[in-house]
């Protein structure tokens, strides 16, 4: 699944994500592509928690390209949940413009 150029934003992402999980396809359906779509902290720290309960399992890769309200804290959050995940074996993870500095890097 890929939401390009779409202003999704933070509260969007939530309602999106929270009803792929309601209905079941998130199991089977994970969405891989957020490029430009206006998300930032609130919402990665979504599906950050999303990720962490294995909400979407079959997740192999990740873009949240051009998003660069996301910073540190999102990206740290991200990493947190990919490390207590026990399903998700992220196989790409793409990072570019997500605002990010070395905080994160050195974690």
């Amino acid at each position: 699944m890929r939401l390009l150029n779409c202003t999704l934003g933070d509260g969007d992402i939530r309602d999106f994500a929270n009803a792929l999980e309601e209905s079941g396809c998130a199991k089977r359906l994970a969405p891989k592509t957020f490029v430009s779509c206006g998300v930032s902290v609130e919402g990665v720290s979504v599906l950050a928690d999303l990720i962490g309960r294995d909400v979407f399992p079959a997740l192999k890769t990740l873009f949240v390209e051009r998003n660069p309200n996301i910073s540190d804290v999102g990206i740290l959050a991200l990493a947190e949940a990919l490390k207590k995940s026990t399903q998700t074996c992220l196989e790409l993870l793409s990072l570019y413009d997500v605002g990010w500095g070395t905080k994160a890097l050195s974690r």
